[in-house]
């Protein structure tokens, strides 16, 4: 289980209206990759997780829910 703190460039307030981007990222990739996704935290400028994978790591989850959540904004 790990808990994963990410913060937005320059604590810009990115994820004000776009948090909904954020969580189908989430829900996207938890089911492809696998992870279990226990909570989150979305606040304006930055999120929390807390997850589990057997199959994977952290880093690889956090690349692809980034990496989408950057082309979908």
């Amino acid at each position: 289980t790990w808990f994963i703190a990410c913060v937005t460039h320059d604590r810009q307030p990115v994820l004000a209206g776009n948090y909904e981007l954020l969580i189908e990222s989430l829900r996207r990739y938890s089911r492809s990759m696998p992870f279990d996704l226990i909570a989150y935290v979305v606040l304006p400028n930055h999120f929390h997780l807390l997850l589990t994978a057997t199959m994977t790591t952290p880093d690889k989850i956090m690349q692809k829910v980034k990496l989408s959540f950057s082309r979908r904004l």
